[in-house]
């Protein structure tokens, strides 16, 4: 996008999280840290600033709105960057799933025993580029967000409750 020279945005969310993410994926919420089935998740301390998908959509429709110049690249996320640690504790207490305990491991065994992935066929093949952004800190400047998108993020425990209340009848 920035490389074409034509006007516009690319919006690059960060891990996005909803009532419509949860109810499309089967995996949910384990796929945000095993808190379902598996009491003893390693963990490390990065972090991750989660967006609520509600903000996504207020940000996509500003985007549309605003009048860009020249090509842009903009990144949607959340209020505040948390430890990957307590977003996983956050979302069981949310879901009303007993505390995970959480052991933290070093990320180098772990990516190690990703790369072994592809030798077990019950398993899906991690590749290395992709265990790498494990250790990774995801925490980002949202001024330009707020400033340009006119969007304020809801915090992560406002939006958890969003999607883990009751459906409207």
């Amino acid at each position: 996008m920035l490389g074409s020279g034509r006007t516009g945005v690319m919006l690059q969310s960060t891990m996005i999280y909803g009532r419509r993410v949860r109810t499309t994926c089967s995996a949910w919420p384990r796929c945000c840290g095993g808190c379902r089935r598996c009491r003893c998740r390693a963990a490390a301390d990065f972090l991750v600033q989660p967006i609520h998908q509600d903000d996504v959509t207020r940000c996509l429709r500003a985007a549309l709105a605003h009048r860009w110049a020249g090509p842009n690249a903009l990144v949607i996320a959340g209020p505040h960057p948390v430890r990957y640690a307590d977003f996983v504790r956050a979302v069981a207490a949310a879901a009303g799933l007993r505390k995970p305990f959480i052991l933290p491991f070093p990320s180098g065994p772990l990516i190690l025993a990703a790369r072994l992935t592809k030798h077990v066929s019950a398993l899906p093949t991690i590749q290395p580029e992709e265990s790498a952004v494990w250790s990774e800190d995801k925490a980002f400047d949202i001024a330009p967000m707020r400033d340009l998108l006119a969007v304020e993020p809801v915090p992560l425990v406002e939006g958890l409750a969003l999607t883990f209340a009751p459906p409207h009848e």
